[in-house]
């Protein structure tokens, strides 16, 4: 029997039959046969009238009942379609099989994290936890092309902290990866490369990220890397009188990381103490 998209675009692509064509979509494309049944149990005024005018059913209300037959003769015997199948291809295009994506999705994942445990020395026991937490999908933005450029990058890494020590952080990531900044805090390959290489799972705190890298032999940053104080007591001149003045104001002192790690601190005795490194603040007592 012929079919006659335009027709049928004009009876059942309308409104009034989404929910119909949304479902039947989703259980064909998840790999499941057809219902036997569609309940729709609060009906708007124009699904009840598309409902009725389908099933000559002038004047009924409440909630809509279908069988598949029920649905698919009419479309059928007025020479619209073939099938169900081929109805819901003409209104909405082709089905998709979701199963054989997904299948194929997991298969390049299982590749990914193949490809790391053949290129990286995992000392850490970190890889079988990247995986279960989809981290490199995550911060791949579920790109496995991605994970496998930083897998080689993580590798050209291993291999110069193994060969040299002292590196600058933006000169040991422009030579692994071309991009000076690749490996600054909060960027994706810096994550990992803390995570695998010295077991840092968390770069949120500043000074632990760089006592992190230090202790892989890297000079992170610290010059101009800016912090802002509340309640850090200082104990000797200079600097210390102003930040003093401020503690004892309750004012807030902007400062740069090198300030803080070479300051001489009093001792806090039970001080709540706030150290904010955009857009992280940690609090200590």
């Amino acid at each position: 029997m012929p079919t006659d998209p335009h027709r049928l675009r004009a009876v059942f692509a309308v409104p009034a039959w989404g929910w119909v064509r949304q479902r039947l979509r989703s259980a064909l494309e998840a790999g499941r046969e057809l219902p036997q049944r569609l309940v729709l149990a609060d009906p708007t005024p124009e699904q009840r009238r598309a409902a009725n005018a389908l099933l000559g059913r002038a004047g009924a209300s409440g909630a809509i009942r279908l069988t598949m037959a029920q649905l698919e003769a009419p479309l059928v015997e007025a020479g619209l379609v073939d099938s169900l199948h081929q109805a819901l291809e003409l209104c909405d295009g082709p089905l998709i099989d979701r199963r054989a994506l997904d299948d194929a999705d997991s298969a390049r994942w299982q590749a990914v994290h193949a490809q790391a445990g053949a290129l990286l020395d995992d000392v850490h026991g970190q890889l079988p936890i990247l995986a279960a937490q989809g981290l490199w999908r995550r911060l791949s933005a579920g790109e496995p092309q991605q994970a496998l450029v930083w897998i080689a990058q993580l590798a050209a890494l291993a291999s110069a902290l193994q060969h040299a020590q002292d590196w600058p952080l933006a000169v040991l990531a422009a030579r692994c990866t071309g991009d000076a900044h690749a490996l600054d805090r909060g960027r994706p390959l810096g994550r990992l490369a803390l995570r695998l290489l010295a077991g840092c799972q968390d770069d949120g705190d500043v000074l632990a990220w760089r006592r992190a890298w230090a202790g892989l032999g890297v000079q992170a940053a610290q010059t101009t890397a800016p912090v802002l104080v509340l309640n850090l007591p200082w104990q000797d001149h200079g600097l210390g009188q102003a930040w003093n003045r401020a503690t004892a104001q309750g004012d807030p002192l902007r400062l740069s990381l090198h300030n803080l790690e070479r300051s001489c601190l009093a001792p806090l005795a039970g001080r709540r103490v706030f150290v904010c490194e955009n857009p992280t603040i940690l609090e200590y007592a």
